[in-house]
């Protein structure tokens, strides 16, 4: 495909319309089970019906639009309406943390006047956030050009107008998948775009036989150019994994491969570190990876130890040694600046750090085993229409095998940041070569990558800057402001990033303990990420100008320096007592449980009713939580029952199946929850169904082989699951036996088909012998829900209203479904201490809608869903 990308497409949106009569397509997979294929003509379609959406809502031609669509489906149907519309799309990452939503208003401050585009849910939360935060004016703002995506993704015959672009006009702004207080926006053309996927597609040597196979966010480049838009610019099958999905089910990935007969797959250096982790030889026995061409590495630091050892894992199973490319890119780039050949496969050299200053000639060593041997991998040489440079400090190039300032150019390389003409001119040197930012030198042509000027910290595929986390412990007690530095140190045992902080203070090592509990804890529960060690430092290295030299403080980290210091604050630590609430387990399982969680979460002040969710606890670490768990109480827990029982106490009693009755509760919008009074009155109100609703209801769950009292259920769950601020739900419910009931908990990521809805339903309230499943006796003795904005729901039939009556159950919100009269009704009741009746009424009303909807579907399309 020698081709150029320009050449071939003026813009993107010729290339999408190019696509109207090809036979390939997109395989959305968001369970072992569940996917979904829609070819490039369908895929088109849908489109223009989006974009006539957005187009009825007044955006127009160079507006721009701000978006956070957590569905990948959704997501690209959105990002290529506003192509097509000649719209600009600014994608950002989702994610629940306070710095995501941060993230939100900062990146709207960098744009002209944008447009929001957001999930009802998401904004929901945002707006709460607001008014936590003050931000009462950007809030206004801001609703006046909200958008939400329920209403543009519903369904039009009518499509929207195509603006045809030209080469050089923006397509679209990328911002970095990590935090930032001073977020950059990548300005990328349809040019850039366009020749960096023809420089990639050349580089794999894309053919009619190749499909790719991903499960990268699309807000990151190597997920969104690299995984989504080259299968579409090579016209080739594409499998898109959720991100969510690989988290909890890494396995799936290589399932996926083998069963799809994938031969392009992507990931960063954690994704291999992830898989091997969590490999099981019995759940590999029938795959044949012979099929996978390329398995393409970057975005990161990479390991050639773990590389390998990925390699050899697989190998048994069809995986050839050569099918690995170390690759090097970067945003700026639009994605790709280096590639190796085809079935070069890895190489590294062994390298003496302490050659590896700007300036130095690169010193080979023979032994890896060597105290400052390092292994840097090589990733390849220019790709197409890009060029590769190596200079000194002042910009003037150096030979081959001398360390300096990894500078490119060419007609993928951006013309800067968005609306930042200061960090532009910073970007850019006179002569009109980038600089990346990273360090590295050239041999035979081929890059070799030594570290970062710039500092960026990778964690788990996302880049951080360490001023964004110095930031948010500035105001700490012990922390002087301008005095902390974040580093990222490479840890050659684990094969990742680690976060160490450094913080000025003169005083003696015991004081500091509480420093270190403080920014851990902060730190956790603003970014959702794990600290090392926080290290008390007597000098903060800085330049003449000022600004923080974190390398020396990585390099001496590095070395050893600080060692014998660490180990002395870890041993304080341990001696110091511990604070209230979170002292020791009060059984041997919460002492155990307690010392699993502070080594996932990296914090020691967790106490035992803390939950995990307020330390920013990710999917990533709730998953390796459960492995920890799994390993010491086998069989006990499931990875859905974390999120039902999110803290110490709450695991233990449940692993034990004693103590205190604790039921996981649903957290709910404010809207719910203002003007809730305490009067008798209003607590309780009856909804009775339309014969012309519960008749057809009733048949259509006979013929699924269901109960109506499951489907309802059902839609109940999925209602929630649509208003609450979490995508996972748990109802207790009771309407199988009127002696137990059954904890039901749906993660809406996890179930996108009706269907297998009301049939996961319909098993799960059925399973009335499953670990947390509970007599109705127990339930007087439940522990009254404590958090002011959650509840915890029940749903039941009549036989419980008997045993409702007596009072002093935990439920704050009850409803219970009736006969009368030959007519069916719903009976709701809840605490009109907590919830307000407007609120709970709008709930009912939209679970009876859900059921007409539902059976409006089911007559269109004979019965069948």
């Amino acid at each position: 495909m020698g081709i150029g990308g320009v050449e071939m497409f003026r813009s993107l949106v010729e290339l999408i319309e190019a696509r109207r009569e090809s036979g390939r397509g997109i395989t959305f997979i968001r369970s072992d089970q569940d996917e979904t294929v829609i070819s490039y003509s369908e895929f088109y379609t849908h489109v223009r019906r989006v974009l006539f959406n957005l187009q009825a809502r007044g955006l127009q031609q160079g507006d721009e639009l701000l978006f956070q669509v957590e569905n990948n489906e959704h997501f690209l149907y959105v990002f290529w309406a506003a192509l097509l519309g000649g719209i600009i799309p600014v994608p950002i990452t989702v994610g629940n943390t306070e710095e995501h939503k941060w993230k939100v208003f900062r990146i709207r401050n960098v744009l002209n006047n944008p447009t929001l585009l957001v999930e009802k849910k998401r904004w929901e939360s945002l707006q709460t956030f607001a008014a936590e935060q003050g931000l009462h004016e950007e809030s206004d703002v801001l609703q006046e050009r909200t958008l939400l995506l329920e209403d543009v993704l519903h369904i039009t015959e009518q499509e929207g107008a195509v603006v045809y672009p030209e080469p050089n006009d923006l397509a679209f702004i990328q911002f970095s998948s990590g935090s930032t207080g001073d977020p950059k926006g990548v300005m990328l053309t349809h040019r850039n775009l366009l020749t960096n996927m023809n420089a990639i597609a050349t580089g794999v040597d894309l053919g009619p036989g190749d499909s790719s196979l991903s499960w990268l966010p699309l807000t990151h480049d190597m997920g969104m150019i690299g995984c989504h838009m080259v299968p579409l610019f090579s016209d080739i099958d594409q499998l898109n994994m959720e991100t969510w999905l690989f988290v909890r089910r890494p396995l799936l990935w290589m399932k996926k491969a083998n069963q799809h007969r994938a031969t392009i797959l992507t990931s960063p250096n954690f994704g291999y570190k992830f898989f091997q982790f969590s490999f099981k030889p019995e759940a590999a026995q029938d795959w044949d990876l012979s099929c996978i061409k390329t398995v393409l590495n970057g975005a990161e630091p990479i390991s050639a130890p773990l590389v390998q050892q990925f390699l050899d894992l697989l190998e048994p199973y069809g995986l050839k040694q050569t099918a690995i490319m170390n690759v090097y890119g970067l945003a700026e780039a639009s994605l790709a600046v280096t590639f190796p050949g085809l079935e070069e496969g890895l190489s590294a050299l062994c390298v003496d750090r302490q050659s590896l200053g700007v300036g130095q000639t690169v010193q080979e060593m023979e032994s890896p085993e060597h105290q400052q041997a390092l292994l840097v991998v090589e990733l390849g040489r220019p790709v197409l229409d890009c060029a590769v440079r190596i200079t000194d400090e002042e910009n003037g190039e150096l030979a081959e095998n001398t360390v300096g300032c990894v500078q490119i150019r060419g007609g993928n390389v951006t013309a800067g940041y968005y609306n930042n003409p200061e960090a532009t001119s910073r970007l850019i040197t006179a002569d009109g070569w980038l600089n990346t930012g990273d360090l590295g030198f050239q041999r035979d042509g081929r890059l070799y990558i030594t570290g970062r000027a710039k500092d960026i910290i990778f964690v788990q595929g996302q880049n951080y800057y360490p001023h964004d986390i110095e930031r948010i412990v500035e105001d700490i007690e012990g922390v002087t402001r301008g005095e902390a530095a974040a580093c990222g140190v490479y840890n050659e045992e684990l094969k990742r990033d680690e976060i160490h902080l450094f913080v000025l203070f003169k005083k003696k090592p015991p004081e500091f303990t509480p420093v270190i509990a403080a920014v851990k804890r902060r730190i956790s529960e603003r970014l959702g990420l794990t600290v090392g060690d926080v290290i008390p430092v007597k000098h903060i290295p800085k330049t003449t100008s000022g600004k923080i030299q974190r390398y020396k403080l990585a390099e001496a980290y590095r070395s050893g320096e600080y060692k014998a210091l660490c180990e002395q604050l870890d041993a304080l630590l341990q001696a110091a007592p511990s604070a209230e609430g979170a002292v020791v387990g009060r059984t041997a399982t919460e002492q155990t449980l307690l010392q699993i969680s502070r080594d996932v979460l990296g914090i020691q002040e967790i106490g035992l009713d803390d939950n995990f969710t307020k330390f920013g606890c990710t999917s990533l670490q709730m998953t390796t939580m459960h492995e920890r768990v799994d390993k010491v109480y086998p069989g006990k827990l499931k990875i859905s029952d974390l999120f039902g029982y999110p803290s110490v106490s709450m695991m233990a009693d449940f692993i034990e199946g004693k103590g205190s009755l604790l039921l996981a509760s649903v957290p709910l919008p404010e809207v719910y929850f203002s003007g809730a009074v305490e009067e008798a009155a209003g607590a309780s109100f009856d909804l009775l169904l339309d014969a012309g609703l519960s008749s057809p209801l009733e048949q259509l769950a006979a013929s699924l082989g269901l109960t109506y009292e499951a489907v309802m259920l059902a839609l109940y769950t999925h209602l929630l699951t649509q208003v609450a601020t979490s995508d996972v739900v748990t109802v207790q419910s009771m309407i199988v036996s009127d002696e137990r009931v059954v904890p039901v908990t749906v993660d809406a990521k996890q179930v996108s088909e009706l269907t297998e809805l009301l049939r996961y339903v319909q098993e799960a309230a059925a399973e009335t012998d499953r670990a947390n499943a509970y007599g109705v006796q127990l339930a007087g003795a439940a522990v009254p829900n404590q958090d002011p904005r959650a509840v915890v729901p029940f749903f039941c039939t009549r036989e419980l209203r008997k045993v409702h009556a007596q009072g002093a159950l935990p439920y704050d919100l009850v409803f219970e479904l009736f006969t009368e009269r030959g007519r069916r009704g719903l009976y709701v009741s809840f605490n009109s201490r907590r919830l307000n009746k407007n609120g709970v009424k709008k709930l009912a009303q939209g679970l009876v809608k859900l059921a007409q909807m539902l059976v409006q579907a089911a007559a269109k399309q004979g019965q069948s869903l």
